[in-house]
């Protein structure tokens, strides 16, 4: 039996585990792209059905860190989800039921990391794309190495 206390994954070690996770279902996945706003998305994801997802990684939060995360990713995906560490993220769960925080918490899916598994709490809002911003996106991925 394993006597080591809970450790929560660092900011790296879930980007690294929640890309290989989404690999393995068969989404294309780029860690560490650079938008055309010049932000960097932790994790970029093309899923099966050729929908853009973007998962950031946070090891703080705040309702600030919803409303610049919707601001600096939103525009460039289908659907954004925000990833935390699973203590942190019992935390994040309490949070969103305060009114205030609603409006942010409505668009932003939730993941839970750990160690060895991940869990999404919340579902992200979908949105429609202009086919302008898709094509920017795939040129883009084009360039990336993914």
């Amino acid at each position: 039996m394993d006597n080591e206390p809970y450790r929560e994954l660092t900011h790296t070690q879930a980007i690294v585990f929640l890309a290989a996770s989404y690999f393995d279902r068969g989404f294309r996945v780029t860690m560490e792209l650079t938008l055309p706003n010049k932000r960097r998305a932790d994790i970029f994801l093309v899923n099966p059905f050729g929908f853009y997802e973007i998962i950031e990684v946070k090891t703080e939060f705040s309702s600030t860190v919803i409303g610049e995360a919707l601001n600096k990713y939103g525009p460039w995906c289908n659907s954004l989800h925000l990833a935390v560490p699973g203590l942190l993220e019992r935390a994040i769960r309490q949070a969103a039921a305060i009114p205030r925080w609603r409006h942010h918490f409505d668009r932003v899916g939730l993941i839970g990391v750990y160690p060895c598994s991940y869990v999404q709490h919340r579902p992200a809002a979908k949105q429609s794309l202009h086919p302008k911003i898709c094509d920017i996106i795939a040129e883009l991925l084009d360039r990336h190495p993914g």
